[in-house]
């Protein structure tokens, strides 16, 4: 299991929370694999510690049984603002997460959390060819990750706004925002 910790949320005595675990028999990572809009929150929930900022869950998306595996990482994150789904009363928990909608998400725990994350600009898009193509929704969490420098382009000077982040990418950007 990978396991960061950020020094602003601690977990127990040591701040060991175990942000991140394998896929296939536990041992691989899988990084370059897509990764779900689920896993994602599961991997907030973990790393920011979010278990201890709300005192229960209820369902709150139909799509979100209380018996799917991140249930309880994605209704906090409903409770706390983080996630609010992606219409009619979904969040779409198996899908394939993008690159803006993550950094959205991961821009609203700092803002609930309170936790210090550079302000952006639709400004600071300009330096990605494809920065114009970042959904209105999208441009503050994008931007403020850019500004922090916990997002940077391809080789080719492009965010992708719309392409599936990978589980690499995640952990990537997760290690880079919890050590600002």
């Amino acid at each position: 299991v990978f396991k960061i910790a950020h020094p602003a949320v601690p977990d127990g005595d040591d701040c060991d929370n175990g942000v991140y675990s394998g896929m296939v028999s536990g041992s691989t990572l899988g990084v370059g694999n897509a990764i779900t809009r689920g896993e994602v929150m599961q991997m907030i929930y973990n790393a920011f510690n979010l278990k201890n900022q709300v005192s229960s869950v209820t369902s709150n998306f139909t799509d979100v049984p209380s018996t799917h595996p991140y249930y309880t990482a994605i209704n906090a994150g409903y409770v706390l603002g983080i996630a609010q789904g992606v219409g009619n009363g979904q969040f779409n928990p198996d899908a394939l997460i993008t690159r803006q909608d993550a950094c959205t998400l991961l821009y609203r725990v700092f803002s609930t959390l309170g936790l210090s994350m550079s302000t952006g600009t639709a400004s600071d898009l300009n330096s990605f060819g494809d920065g114009a193509s970042v959904a209105s929704y999208a441009v503050d969490g994008v931007a403020g990750m850019v500004k922090s420098g916990i997002i940077v382009g391809d080789q080719n000077g492009n965010f992708n706004p719309v392409a599936n982040l990978t589980r690499g990418e995640a952990s990537i950007i997760l290690h880079r925002a919890m050590t600002l």
